[in-house]
């Protein structure tokens, strides 16, 4: 954690983690610096909460935390697997429908996220020290659901689409 970074509460958002993501890119991003903003929320046995930014990495620096009932878990696990896999999945179909070849590694594709997430249940953790989420069942679902909202989101904003792929593709 950065000396100037303040500790936030998610949970004291009115708006949840939505309002933190609109919050950083106001304060750390120029206007139109960003490529897309998404956020959304899912129940099953378990509650989820996602908020991201995709934008240039050369702008801001990257920002990835994830929560487990109320807890920081700042080894990641299961719930931020979940989320990079399913939009690696994305990315691989749509640049396959394009005849392009984009192999994306896990860290390159952090470079380029401002996210939030927060998962609530009976989870399982790895450790004794509960940093790290270790419910397979959370890595399934949250990968299907960042799939199935990158999907939706992207219907209707094609050039968004192509832009990212050429952005990770360049790299």
């Amino acid at each position: 954690m950065n000396l100037d970074e303040k500790q936030i509460n998610i949970f004291h958002y009115p708006d949840g983690l939505a309002e933190i993501i609109d919050d950083e890119v106001q304060k750390r991003l120029p206007y139109n610096s960003y490529f897309f903003t998404l956020n959304f929320r899912k129940k099953t046995e378990y509650s989820y909460s996602v908020a991201f930014a995709f934008a240039d990495y050369q702008i801001f620096t990257p920002k990835i935390k994830m929560y487990a009932n109320y807890k920081e878990t700042i080894l990641g696990g299961s719930l931020l697997d979940g989320i990079i896999q399913g939009f690696k999945i994305f990315l691989k179909e749509e640049a396959v429908k394009r005849n392009i070849e984009l192999n994306i590694t896990t860290a390159r594709l952090k470079k380029y996220l401002l996210l939030y997430a927060s998962v609530q249940g009976e989870l399982t953790f790895l450790g004794s020290t509960r940093w790290k989420l270790g419910t397979p069942k959370v890595q399934t679902e949250i990968k299907n659901f960042m799939y199935e909202e990158l999907k939706l989101y992207f219907a209707n904003n094609e050039d968004k689409t192509i832009h990212i792929i050429q952005t990770l593709q360049d790299e």
